[in-house]
């Protein structure tokens, strides 16, 4: 190579090493500083309610711990009478009116439904935290045995996608009928770690935890866990881990992609959560 070569071939690697670097520095701050927009996107508006998809059901207000009137729908079961309450704790975009077409999957089965946004999402109050998610759910478990009177060994928790910890977080601290986690992660920092190219992922600045298998090891009841090889977004062996890890696990494979697995091949979650319904509320 002539001397004009090497260093055209020098400019030319000194100017990939910059561009490297600026996309790592850049990727990094992105995360850094977006990561609460990265994990909640909440909505304010509700546009859409259980009676859209032809549910009975009442509008319901109750306050979390710490201050904030968080807002729901309570969702009657598609039967004369309910064997059991699900307590849903959703994923992390929109609010429950994006939810209603999961709550008639659900009431077909035979159970009410309580639908109810996190602090900041749809019409509660507040503005979404690790910390306060948790505090929220708790408020939904305190406003159905309360309030509403549902024995504990009645109600199950559910949830999906980011929504799965904070259901997690719901069965560790009491003894529900059962836990289900559809299409969940293991943790943030695992997630990150298994999706985002591995230059780009410095665990310690990660601020959020959301350790659903952590808190697993602290649930007796019975779980199912749900998750579809299809998924993009969660990979199918965060699922797979967790069932295994579950001191009761049972694991399921369902279909379609993250965001609408259960609106698009409904068939594929009717026979597990029957299953598994029929075995820990009774038929």
């Amino acid at each position: 190579m002539s001397r004009g070569g090497r260093r055209r071939w020098r400019r030319w690697l000194v100017a990939a090493v910059s561009v490297f670097a600026a996309l790592h520095v850049l990727g990094f701050a992105y995360l850094v500083t977006h990561q609460a927009a990265l994990v909640y996107h909440p909505v304010r508006a509700v546009t859409a309610t259980p009676a859209d998809v032809g549910l009975s059901y009442e509008e319901v207000r109750f306050r979390a711990e710490d201050g904030p009137t968080l807002h729901g729908f309570y969702v009657r079961a598609r039967r004369r009478r309910a064997r059991g309450v699900v307590l849903y704790c959703h994923g992390n975009a929109g609010n429950v009116g994006h939810r209603v077409r999961m709550a008639k999957l659900l009431a077909g089965l035979g159970v009410d439904v309580l639908l109810f946004d996190y602090r900041g999402f749809g019409r509660s109050e507040g503005t979404p935290t690790e910390a306060g998610t948790y505090v929220d759910a708790e408020a939904a478990w305190t406003y159905l045995v309360e309030a509403r009177g549902v024995p504990p060994v009645k109600i199950l928790a559910y949830g999906r996608s980011l929504g799965g910890p904070i259901a997690t977080s719901v069965a560790a601290r009491h003894r529900p009928a059962g836990l289900v986690l559809d299409a969940t992660f293991e943790s943030i920092p695992a997630l990150v770690r298994d999706t985002w190219p591995r230059f780009l992922v410095v665990e310690r600045f990660i601020a959020f935890a959301y350790d659903t298998a952590g808190l697993l090891d602290r649930v007796t009841a019975p779980v199912l866990v749900l998750h579809s090889p299809e998924d993009r977004t969660i990979p199918f062996e965060h699922g797979r881990r967790l069932a295994r890890r579950a001191a009761d696990g049972a694991f399921a494979v369902t279909a379609g992609g993250h965001g609408d697995g259960p609106l698009r091949h409904p068939e594929a979650y009717r026979a597990p959560l029957a299953a598994f319904f029929d075995r820990v509320l009774g038929p």
